[in-house]
């Protein structure tokens, strides 16, 4: 199939659904020059019509298929195939997708970003407050996974009930400071500070 400026794609189809196209991705290229057929001529032959244009890498395409969600807590998603891979790369931080990535970006975010234990008051970190409360337990469990204290506790605002999840208490400020550093760094990136 052909798409514009030259851009040729291949289609898989599927005969089970009627041959209704399934997924349309760019050709592999091709390093043989295009075979002109009889009474045409090349328009330019001055390279503009690279065979190697647009080569791909398997590395880079896998890259490319990482996306981060933007719901609470963040989530590391395969575009491909819509599947939660984020336990897959255990050790990516939002807004990273690469490890090469994270490291050069952590090494200048570290001294801008990191809290001084002082300046950090209250006794709680507050991760997220859920209207479903399935999504509160199941952030609470992420929570105690990582070793930290939680509570739930439940409010109704505006009428509709919602489930607050907290870590803590905490005694120490230096202590709030780890929870919190602790909580953003594993998906809750609005985590924050209270009483």
């Amino acid at each position: 199939m052909k798409c514009g400026k030259g851009t040729t794609y291949l289609v898989v189809g599927r005969a089970d659904l009627g041959g209704v196209v399934t997924r349309a991705t760019p050709a592999p290229a091709t390093t043989t020059a295009p075979v002109i057929p009889k009474g045409y001529k090349l328009a330019w032959n001055d390279g503009r019509l690279s065979t190697t244009r647009g080569t791909q890498s398997a590395a880079g395409d896998a890259a490319m298929r990482l996306v981060w969600s933007d719901d609470t807590p963040r989530r590391l998603i395969d575009r491909s195939s819509g599947r939660d891979v984020t336990m897959d790369f255990a050790f990516l931080q939002y807004p990273y997708t690469s490890a090469d990535a994270q490291q050069q970006g952590t090494a200048r975010l570290s001294a801008m970003n990191a809290p001084a234990a002082a300046t950090v008051s209250g006794r709680y970190v507050q991760a997220g407050s859920f209207g479903v409360a399935a999504n509160a337990a199941s952030a609470a469990a992420r929570l105690k996974a990582l070793g930290l204290p939680v509570q739930v506790s439940a409010i109704t605002r505006g009428g509709k009930a919602l489930q607050i999840v907290l870590a803590g208490p905490f005694d120490r400020a230096d202590q709030l400071a780890a929870a919190l550093a602790t909580t953003r760094a594993s998906g809750f990136a609005d985590a924050f500070a209270r009483n």
